[in-house]
């Protein structure tokens, strides 16, 4: 059946439905962190982008083919229903899905932190709490290498392949609160 405010099937309020999708897709990158790591990923990325390129474009195209066969708008049943939001209501509607999302993140039990270009830490989650000893109010705002004392010479092959490549993966000693030298598998992008 298909949803929507231009089609035969049952009108969806799309900003509640894109909210739904968002957390689909959430949950389904959560499984496949659970399933591979990120070598493995890393790996598969070629694969993933080109079959997935030709799933969406093969998903268009059938799509796309029905609603003409239908006799159905297929501009008006595809075209981006908060066009018109005012950007009061865009700020807040971002804002709202921001959050969620962050709140998805705190909860992982892996540990994950956001640094800014001057490795300043700026998201800190409760698995990061659990495993190196801070609290998030603790981190904010510090400097990422004072707080966590990674070798210097691999934080610096790490930052200069990250700022060389866009991103990068592999393995970093890190400190815990307590002092304790942990060999933390890492990516930045």
């Amino acid at each position: 059946m298909i949803l929507g405010p231009h089609t035969a099937g049952p009108a969806v309020h799309v900003p509640e439905f894109k909210v739904l999708a968002e957390f689909g897709v959430v949950f389904l990158l959560f499984s496949i962190g659970l399933n591979y790591s990120l070598p493995q990923l890393h790996a598969m990325r070629h694969q993933v982008f080109g079959l997935g390129t030709a799933q969406v474009a093969l998903s268009t195209a059938v799509v796309a083919t029905v609603l003409w066969l239908a006799g159905l708008d297929a501009a008006a049943a595809m075209r981006d229903e908060t066009a018109g939001m005012t950007s009061e209501t865009d700020t807040g509607h971002r804002r709202y899905r921001l959050a969620e999302l962050l709140a998805l993140l705190d909860q992982s039990r892996e540990a994950i932190l956001s640094r800014d270009m001057a490795d300043r830490i700026r998201f800190w989650n409760k698995g990061a709490e659990r495993l190196f000893g801070w609290r998030a109010e603790e981190t904010l705002g510090c400097y990422a290498p004072d707080l966590l004392h990674p070798s210097p010479e691999d934080y610096a092959a790490a930052r200069a392949a990250l700022f060389a490549q866009g991103w990068w993966i592999g393995d970093l000693q890190k400190s815990t609160r307590s002092g304790q030298r942990l060999t933390i598998e890492s990516a930045g992008c």
